[in-house]
């Protein structure tokens, strides 16, 4: 197994830097997975705002990963413009029970 790189001066293949060793793709993921654990918890449907001040992320972050995670179908959006846990979600429960 390949050890992380911890050089600031390297380049990922698409150009973007190294960041302590952490691509920027790393940090969606972990953001995208707390929306969906915040989203999971909430007893009801939430909107971009909310999930922002809930995690400390700019709205606009939200937006752009909730976008993703829409596509992907692991959230859905109601009428209201809130999130629920989608069905790519339920799909995972099987593997995990």
């Amino acid at each position: 197994m390949r050890e992380a790189v911890r050089n600031p001066e390297l380049r990922t293949p698409q150009g973007h830097r190294l960041n302590g060793g952490r691509m920027p793709a790393v940090q969606s993921v972990h953001r995208a997975l707390a929306i969906l654990q915040v989203l999971a918890k909430s007893p009801t449907q939430l909107g971009p705002t909310a999930l922002a001040d809930e995690l400390w992320l700019a709205k606009s972050t939200v937006h752009r990963l909730l976008s993703a995670l829409e596509e992907a179908q692991f959230v859905v959006r109601t009428g209201r413009g809130h999130y629920r846990v989608g069905p790519a979600v339920e799909m995972l429960r099987p593997i995990v029970d």
